[in-house]
């Protein structure tokens, strides 16, 4: 994005939104572990 001269504004939001994204599917992979239990190897 940088390269692409894109503000830093945006650039700054596409990295928050990227960390929020991966928090949230992190939370639902945890909540679905649990729910469902772990797999027994």
């Amino acid at each position: 994005m940088a390269m692409a001269e894109v503000d830093h504004f945006w650039i700054a939001n596409a990295i928050h939104l990227a960390f929020a994204i991966s928090g949230l599917l992190a939370s639902v992979a945890k909540i679905f572990a649990y729910r469902r239990g772990f797999q027994s190897w």
